[in-house]
């Protein structure tokens, strides 16, 4: 299990009895396995941490809600592979945004060289439907369960 040191001291204490293997994450990114990074802990609250893949070629940034901006999010990816991030799943943390801040949003994400999104719970309706319009066929629809073939 990995999970960022922002979680109670108690908790994570309990994960160590019920987990084979425990990894909090500190401050710092970090390497989980060759191709598997941590963002490290964000500046957001409720604080979180994102995961950043580089497999076969294939780059992406993984939110749980995405609190200080997804595309922040890709940013840091993109920062610490040093090549775009081609990904963004997750939650984009939209559901409570206005039209203007969708849409800049999108145009953020499109300028950081996404090219595909995958976006789930707390992006909201309106931000789904505007990442399936500018993105087309490249907006898979997520929840749970859902696998992508690459």
């Amino acid at each position: 299990m990995v999970l960022h040191g922002g979680f109670s001291k108690h908790l994570i204490h309990d994960l160590h009895g019920l987990c084979r293997e425990v990894i909090v994450v500190g401050a710092e990114p970090q390497t989980l396995v060759p191709g598997l990074f941590s963002t490290g802990l964000l500046d957001s609250q409720p604080p979180e941490q994102a995961l950043i893949l580089n497999l076969g070629g294939v780059t992406m940034a993984i939110s749980g809600c995405a609190h200080p901006g997804m595309e922040q999010i890709v940013e840091w990816g993109r920062l610490l592979l040093g090549r775009p991030i081609s990904w963004a799943i997750g939650g984009f943390h939209l559901m409570d945004a206005d039209d203007a801040e969708i849409a800049r949003s999108v145009q953020a994400l499109q300028a950081l060289g996404v090219t595909d999104v995958l976006p789930t719970h707390c992006t909201g309706d309106a931000a789904i439907v505007a990442f399936e319009q500018a993105y087309g066929e490249h907006c898979v629809s997520g929840g749970v369960g859902r696998r992508l073939e690459l």
